[in-house]
């Protein structure tokens, strides 16, 4: 018989919460002009991923809604050279209703954990949405890679 671990609270902090709503508020794509070919060429290319978050409650002590924001950018680069062959951004917004949460009381000092997969969520989003856009653009086979959500710095966020 195993015998299960005890969390701290600030570990098994917990937010139920669910997606009511996201946003596409802004996107911008710039590209290297380039000669039509009639035959597709394949190319090795370098992708550079780079998020960053913003969340808001509607309210410090008791909220009932959750915003996330992320801005999202890419940048496509030839394999062998630095030559920015396109630039990606985008900007969305995720609304999620909280239901509740344990593990804590203080909404200025959220422990991670309970955060993290609302940031994966808002990420994935803009991740599907950027390769959308660049497959109809004609470019198929990238991979955009998959990063994991590090601690966030929330030192500003408190003031």
């Amino acid at each position: 018989m195993s015998r299960q671990t005890i969390q701290s609270t600030k570990e098994g902090a917990f937010i139920n919460a669910t997606l009511a709503q996201t946003r596409l508020v802004s996107e911008r794509v710039t590209s290297a002009s380039g000669t039509p070919s009639k035959e597709p060429k394949e190319i090795q290319l370098r992708v550079d991923t780079s998020s960053g978050f913003s969340i808001a409650l509607d309210d410090m002590t008791r909220p009932n809604h959750i915003l996330v924001e992320i801005d999202y950018k890419l940048s496509l680069k030839k394999q062998d050279g630095d030559k920015q062959l396109l630039d990606y951004e985008a900007k969305h917004v995720a609304q999620f209703n909280i239901a509740s949460w344990l593990g804590f009381d203080d909404w200025t000092d959220v422990p991670h954990g309970a955060m993290t997969p609302y940031l994966a969520m808002i990420q994935n989003i803009a991740m599907r949405r950027a390769e959308g856009t660049l497959v109809e653009m004609g470019l198929r086979g990238i991979n955009l890679p998959v990063s994991t959500i590090d601690k966030p710095d929330v030192s500003e966020a408190k003031a």
